[in-house]
């Protein structure tokens, strides 16, 4: 009997997984595709995709993510910008996990994100079960309640963004860096 209950729990959870809904911003259409491909064969349900920081605004707000997966450097608006501007609409009422993955290995930016409210941050090459596993992380601990910018990172933002902008300007190459692939599983 707790054998079949076991069974019981884990295919009701494994059915769960597939009722949250995942928006991912990234502009590197390889990496779109691998997070897009991971995400689809792990059952998520994948209601957006933006290849710019507004498009991603956009989709939170008409397409309510319960977690989106967020890359910092994006044309038009900034990831940590996009969380901020989400941050500061009084119309968002539910405001979804972020994922933030990136190839900035900085602490500082890093930092920065989690005052934005990111669960996590994933420097790139990752694997596409690390990503599933954070998901089924957030969803098992259930939904984040709305919070709001804090006057320090107000404080922050422009330094960061600079910061982000600097990078995205020095390293013009391929998110994969240095020729690595990330691992398909």
């Amino acid at each position: 009997q707790i054998v079949i209950l076991l069974c019981k729990n884990l295919f009701l959870e494994e059915r769960n997984v597939s009722k949250v809904n995942v928006a991912i911003a990234e502009d590197n259409k390889e990496m779109m595709q691998f997070i897009d491909e991971g995400l689809r064969r792990k059952e998520f349900q994948v209601v957006g995709k933006a290849s710019d920081g507004r498009a991603l605004y956009r989709i939170v707000k008409e397409q309510r993510p319960d977690v989106v997966v967020l890359d910092l450097m994006l044309p038009q608006m900034d990831g940590l910008s996009v969380m901020e501007k989400i941050h500061g609409d009084p119309e968002i009422t539910k405001y979804p996990e972020m994922i933030v993955v990136s190839s900035i290995n900085s602490d500082k930016v890093a930092a920065n994100a989690f005052d934005l409210g990111a669960s996590y941050y994933m420097i790139k090459p990752f694997e596409q079960d690390n990503l599933a596993e954070r998901i089924r992380t957030i969803h098992h601990n259930g939904e984040k309640k709305m919070t709001h910018t804090s006057t320090i990172w107000s404080q922050k933002a422009p330094a960061v963004t600079q910061e982000i902008h600097d990078i995205g300007k020095k390293n013009k190459s391929s998110v994969f860096m240095a020729g690595v692939e990330p691992v398909v599983s």
